[in-house]
């Protein structure tokens, strides 16, 4: 079983399924989508939905160090846009 969790991705495949103030949404960023541990509770919650979406798992998990300076990012750069070093991530 992989630690990765699932996410409720739109038609098209460029937009994840979020909660924004109580409401549900699509964004574009997937630090911000809903992610769940289980398929089968993504699966419940993509049926209530009324938009056409379906079920990925992430397989990639978020990089842990930076492409240009290779080190380490700390936890808190989620969603930052870029390495606190002044790289690329």
């Amino acid at each position: 079983m992989s630690d990765m969790p699932w996410v409720i991705k739109n038609g098209d495949d460029t937009k994840y399924r979020a909660w924004v103030h109580g409401l549900p949404a699509w964004v574009s960023n997937r630090d911000d989508a809903l992610q769940l541990v289980r398929r089968k509770d993504a699966e419940a919650l993509a049926q209530e939905d009324l938009d056409p979406c379906f079920i990925r798992q992430l397989t990639e998990p978020e990089p842990t160090h930076c492409n240009s300076c290779g080190r380490e990012l700390p936890i808190h750069t989620c969603g930052m846009g870029g390495c606190p070093h002044g790289g690329d991530l």
